[in-house]
């Protein structure tokens, strides 16, 4: 994964190494001394990726110092509506119709939405004004972030260049975390090309007498150009895929991890030991099952990760590693592990009864040892362990 985003980045900032690795990635493929070293990490990121890096920025320089220092001068107008508007579908259009009506009555208005679906990414504007409306198909490996700058970049593009607008555009766009952005930026700040964009556009709109404003509405509240501009987003995922831009190397950072997620679940999978916590768990979790159960004993965690990965005190394991002679329950005579021993061992009759009537409150019946570890929930959890306290074993 940091080979991937080092390369992208080595792309991104148009560096030589990225030349150094592309020959060196020829070399591994075509040269016999390869053919018994094993290929180095960066050659293999660079292979994953080499297709993707067509879609990628490239800069020498930070993107906002390619911007006029004016338009920084001048802060960048976002503004919202109420929380109060949202109570209704028809509130919210009423609320924005009388914004637009009484603050900017001679304001061109645009609506902007991006959308990721299907395994596509598309983005679209439209202008109700003069009935315009423009979809355009992104690279599939678009943020959902940059689909919604790209819409606003090519909707002040389209104000530019037509002349919609006479002296006064309102941008209207569901993105807060864009609008946020380009209203804060500044030449201390981080920013991709993006942005930077919107930002160059805005200040050329300025200097043809052209004040831009945005405001930020809630996606999804019947506020009927922003649903328009949603539908033809969502259409556009399905266009033919064309190179209408190129885009931040962090637009990469989705698919490789969504890759190494993946690669990740095939090599638990595929593990050699394990099998019975690999069938109850088959995909990996960065987060541990432990952080809903917070403030519990150690012992409580102690036992649950022991019954879980079937590493427990009992006569099988013990045997398996060599500590005990049978693998036999002593009162039943069958192989003693951790499902015997709360499910079904003999000993612990009247506790048993007590558990089943705890975890039948949780746990749809019938159930086994492994579909009360597979539920994660917290009382089952704290059930079983109650249940080997009061029949004292000790895993």
């Amino acid at each position: 994964m940091l080979a991937k985003r080092m390369v992208a980045s080595f792309h991104a900032r148009n560096n030589s190494i990225l030349s150094s690795i592309a020959h060196l990635s020829v070399d591994v493929l075509t040269n016999p001394y390869w053919a018994v070293k094993p290929t180095p990490l960066l050659c293999n990121a660079f292979t994953a990726i080499s297709s993707d890096l067509t879609w990628i920025r490239q800069s020498d320089k930070p993107y906002k110092f390619k911007i006029d220092y004016n338009v920084f001068q001048e802060p960048i107008a976002v503004s919202s509506l109420p929380q109060s508007a949202y109570s209704t579908n028809e509130s919210a259009n009423l609320f924005l119709a009388n914004l637009l009506e009484r603050k900017y009555p001679n304001a061109t208005c645009i609506y902007t939405d991006g959308s990721v679906n299907m395994g596509g990414v598309g983005c679209s504007f439209f202008d109700p004004q003069a009935n315009v409306k423009r979809q355009f198909r992104l690279w599939d490996e678009s943020s959902i972030y940059s689909a919604e700058a790209y819409a606003i970049q090519v909707a002040l593009k389209y104000v530019l260049d037509t002349g919609a607008a006479e002296s006064s555009l309102i941008i209207i766009s569901d993105s807060q975390s864009v609008l946020m952005k380009v209203k804060s930026a500044n030449p201390s700040k981080k920013m991709s090309f993006l942005e930077a964009e919107i930002l160059r556009l805005v200040g050329l709109l300025r200097a043809t007498g052209v004040q831009s404003r945005f405001i930020w509405i809630r996606g999804h509240h019947g506020i009927t150009g922003s649903t328009t501009a949603d539908s033809l987003a969502k259409e556009a995922t399905q266009l033919p895929l064309r190179q209408l831009s190129v885009f931040p190397a962090s637009d990469l950072n989705r698919s490789i991890k969504m890759q190494l997620r993946e690669d990740w679940r095939q090599m638990h999978i595929n593990y050699h030991a394990g099998k019975s916590y690999i069938r109850a768990f088959p995909n990996p979790n960065t987060r541990s099952w432990t952080a809903n159960m917070p403030s519990r004993s150690k012992s409580f965690y102690r036992y649950i990760s022991r019954v879980r990965t079937g590493h427990c005190v009992t006569r099988s394991y013990l045997m398996r590693i060599g500590r005990e002679s049978t693998d036999l329950c002593q009162q039943c005579l069958e192989r003693e592990d951790a499902h015997h021993l709360i499910m079904t061992c003999s000993r612990f009759v009247s506790q048993r009864n007590i558990l089943f009537q705890r975890v039948a409150e949780h746990v749809t019946s019938p159930f086994n040892l492994e579909v009360l570890l597979t539920s994660e929930k917290i009382d089952v959890y704290e059930a079983l362990v109650h249940f080997l306290s009061e029949c004292d074993i000790n895993l």
